[in-house]
């Protein structure tokens, strides 16, 4: 769903750039040249989907850290209930024993 969507708008931005092919004066601190409009339409628009893109795998990569240290915790705590479990075992055992010598 998400790859049709993107494959909508960038045709959508294709087809508004097509139609918007004049060409304009850009200037931007202090420099300054003349490009066409779809151009600058396109360029922009890439450059737009480069930084959603970037923030998007900043925030994947998080997620991904995140999901690696709570699997750590997740396995630390297992082997300490492991550990938990077998000294209850062994001190059942002891208390078995000594009800059965009658101590």
């Amino acid at each position: 769903m998400t790859w049709l969507l993107i494959l909508v708008v960038a045709v959508l931005v294709a087809l508004f750039a097509g139609q918007n092919t004049d060409l304009v004066s850009i200037r931007f601190l202090g420099w300054q040249t003349s490009a066409s409009q779809a151009v600058i339409i396109l360029v922009s628009a890439a450059a737009g989907a480069g930084v959603a893109a970037a923030a998007s795998l900043i925030q994947r990569i998080r997620f991904n850290l995140r999901i690696w240290d709570l699997q750590g915790k997740i396995r630390k705590l297992e082997q300490e209930k492991t550990d938990l479990s077998q000294k209850l075992q062994q001190t059942q055992d002891k208390s078995s024993s000594y009800e059965a010598g009658g101590l």
